[in-house]
């Protein structure tokens, strides 16, 4: 899973990571026939390298506050794992 977190952050983000904790995982259904389930890390950026967009996004946005467009699933997982963050 490191392996696979620090690939992903490189190709997609153009930044180094390590993984300082695991936070969970969503599991996600679609039509009966499409099922995915994505596991959350909390990682920390090696370096002084700015995440940016590069294979799959356009643009990278941060936020204080969650938008009101955010997947619901997503949104539901950050909200209970949110009370346990720690920013350190």
């Amino acid at each position: 899973m490191e392996e696979s977190v620090q690939r992903v952050a490189k190709t997609e983000l153009g930044v180094r990571v390590i993984l300082e904790k695991f936070l969970g995982y969503f599991e996600n259904t679609k039509d009966g026939y499409r099922h995915s389930i994505s596991l959350v890390f909390k990682c920390k950026i090696l370096g002084k390298k700015d995440p940016k967009p590069l294979e799959q996004a356009s643009e990278i946005k941060f936020f204080d506050k969650l938008p009101k467009k955010i997947v619901p699933k997503h949104k539901q997982f950050i909200i209970e794992h949110l009370k346990n963050f720690s920013p350190s």
